[in-house]
């Protein structure tokens, strides 16, 4: 068992220093590889070629494109440069501190840089880590269950999150909010997201009646209203362009608007500092001031204001005091008629 141990743990740091290798376009080969891998680690040196060949297959099957450079380079390269679906880097117990802590940030920290800069490290773990062999049932148990606001299927979370690492298309039986029968379709899964203590995967659609070519045919799904999922095993190419867009504006196709001016003071003005990306802040006093935003959602805007009691206030734009009077006019009809 220890050998075995052994064996695993030195696979693992053999494909790490060889995945370097290659996104740094340094060709390596067999020669190459041992030297680097003994001086960074000497006791996983001293490997034999065939295991190089075992390691290069294991790759390849985990959505790798790997070729050999036999004229000039004389080495390994990759086909798809963006690939991502690293060999584990973390132990078990690293990698379930690192999202349970994120999970916590969550959970007791405001709205604010050190909860993002949190959240988005962890965000890069699950982009360039993969879970330990004997180690997955206990780790995906731990990250879907524990602490989240609803529960997600361990299987169906490991389903989504392994062809997304490899990207592969997976099929997905999903219960949206809106309708009432659960129904299936199969998705490029480009964007993997944990956002609000829910787990969302923002997929190409590639079941024809439910493309949505305003959006370039990408939906956003929540993880637990996914009830089964199932591998398909067709290789797609990461949308470079589309995990820009989310990663600048987020998973979902809210409204967005610019030139906000909002009135706040005490507690309120509190929130809208911690809360919304602050272009300018002009103060009358320490607990009154008046705060120009960056480009933010709409809803954000309208729900902080009827839940502030009056501390937060829209000056501009007209439009959006409209939506605010008008959810407010909403709120009152219907207590009026509870």
């Amino acid at each position: 068992m220890a050998h075995s141990t052994l064996e695993s743990d030195n696979r693992k740091i053999r494909v790490r220093v060889f995945l370097r290798m290659l996104k740094q376009n340094l060709y390596p080969n067999y020669n190459s590889l041992n030297l680097q891998v003994g001086l960074e680690h000497s006791r996983a040196g001293g490997f034999t070629r065939q295991t190089l060949y075992r390691d290069v297959e294991y790759l390849k099957s985990l959505g790798a494109k790997i070729e050999y450079d036999h004229s000039e380079r004389n080495g390994y390269y990759l086909l798809n440069r963006n690939w991502n679906g690293y060999a584990s880097f973390m132990d078990a117990d690293e990698m379930e501190a690192a999202v349970l802590g994120a999970q916590f940030a969550e959970r007791i920290l405001p709205a604010s840089e050190l909860r993002e800069k949190i959240r988005g490290s962890v965000d890069s773990l699950w982009a360039g880590n993969f879970l330990p062999d004997g180690h997955s049932e206990i780790q995906w148990n731990s990250l879907v269950i524990q602490g989240l606001p609803v529960r997600i299927d361990p299987q169906v979370f490991q389903i989504v999150f392994e062809q997304w690492r490899s990207q592969h298309n997976v099929e997905i039986t999903y219960m949206s909010a809106k309708r009432k029968k659960a129904e299936t379709i199969t998705i490029e899964p480009h964007i993997l997201t944990f956002c609000n203590g829910i787990w969302y995967v923002r997929g190409k659609s590639l079941t024809p009646w439910k493309r949505n070519p305003k959006h370039r045919d990408f939906l956003t799904f929540a993880l637990h209203r996914i009830s089964s999922a199932k591998r398909v095993g067709s290789l797609f190419e990461p949308d470079i362009e589309e995990i820009d867009a989310v990663n600048k504006d987020g998973a979902f196709d809210f409204p967005r608007t610019q030139g906000i001016r909002l009135r706040a003071s005490g507690m309120g003005l509190r929130q809208v500092l911690e809360s919304f990306p602050v272009k300018d802040t002009v103060y009358s006093d320490p607990e009154h001031a008046e705060i120009d935003l960056e480009d933010v959602e709409e809803y954000k805007v309208v729900n902080l204001v009827m839940v502030s009691g009056g501390s937060v206030q829209v000056v501009e734009p007209e439009f959006l005091k409209m939506k605010v009077l008008e959810q407010a006019r909403s709120l009152v009809m219907w207590l009026e008629n509870f």
